[in-house]
């Protein structure tokens, strides 16, 4: 059985009534992606959004790693966002962070007119696969309620012209939203391979994407090294931050 509550350096995470719990994904992706507009022309207005929050994670991991930037986080599970408020209340942020407990399809509905300089998504991964028993788990798990098509409609509406959208996903999965995402002018310009360990092939790619075509950057990310809980230079000095071990 999951911990009600995970511990990092700066905040607690309680995690009672969300149906995903803490995992190395979210924490990935909050220490790697981009927190600060890459253009001059968005730092008028900076403001980030993070879709399908969850327990909160990745919003407090960019609250931490931000000064004096506002994020707003979304959930559609009722049970994610109880748990996202109550974290956001007990953070040293709680003036900068605000959840809202929606579906990202009538969040964009109701703030079309509003641009993000940064927007960032551990969003369901599972496409055409078995459900498991739990509807909240099934919720968060997979596309049925969020398709790639649906997130990335709504990404081109929210995004800043020069702003930056990041995202997770399995490495079955990448390549197919890569050139979805292209269909909506929003290309891919930052990669991170993850490997759980260096004779384990890629099971995680972060992604980041922009209006604006440029070269394409590509690194890779080894979590442990030879055995369970010997983590890699690397894993350690991306999370260091964040995680009390490190």
């Amino acid at each position: 059985m999951s911990n009600s509550y995970f511990q990092f350096k700066q905040f607690r995470v309680d995690q009672e009534h969300s149906a995903m719990k803490v995992g190395t994904d979210g924490v990935i992706l909050g220490a790697w992606c981009s927190v600060e507009p890459e253009k001059e022309e968005c730092k008028g207005a900076v403001k980030i959004l993070d879709i399908g929050c969850g327990t909160g994670l990745i919003a407090l991991m960019v609250a931490q790693r931000t000064e004096n930037i506002c994020i707003d986080a979304i959930d559609i599970d009722a049970g994610a966002a109880q748990d996202a408020k109550y974290n956001f209340i007990r953070s040293p942020w709680p003036e900068r962070l605000n959840c809202h407990n929606i579906s990202f399809q009538d969040f964009t509905q109701e703030n079309v007119k509003f641009s993000y300089s940064n927007i960032i998504s551990n969003p369901p991964f599972f496409v055409n696969s078995l459900q498991a028993p739990d509807a909240s788990r099934n919720m968060a798990r997979h596309t049925s309620l969020l398709s790639y098509d649906d997130l990335l409609k709504g990404v081109e509406l929210l995004l800043a012209e020069y702003g930056v959208f990041s995202v997770i996903l399995p490495a079955n999965n990448a390549d197919i939203f890569e050139n979805l995402a292209a269909k909506y002018g929003i290309y891919c310009f930052r990669k991170l391979n993850v490997f759980p360990k260096p004779d384990v092939p890629i099971k995680r790619v972060a992604m980041e994407f922009g209006r604006h075509k440029k070269n394409l950057m590509i690194e890779n990310l080894v979590i442990e090294t030879t055995g369970r809980h010997q983590y890699s230079d690397e894993y350690k000095k991306l999370t260091a931050d964040f995680y009390l071990k490190f």
